[in-house]
């Protein structure tokens, strides 16, 4: 990024555990200071992963292990 686009795309912030009181606190406080936030949760489902602080929100396995 050279500095003639600096302040033109405002930064992103990415919450992964959304479903989790941390993941919700941190977007919420990411949120309250302008910046969008991305939040990733294993389960779309739970209440907090349904905040609205979010500009999108994303539901991938999380803490699996791959074989």
């Amino acid at each position: 990024m050279n500095s003639s686009n600096l302040g033109k795309d405002p930064a992103r912030a990415v919450v992964i555990g959304l479903d989790a009181m941390n993941g919700l606190q941190s977007a919420r406080i990411q949120a309250s200071r302008g910046i969008p936030v991305i939040g990733v949760t294993p389960n779309p489902r739970t209440p907090s992963s349904r905040t609205r602080v979010c500009v999108r929100r994303w539901s991938l396995p999380i803490g699996t292990e791959s074989n």
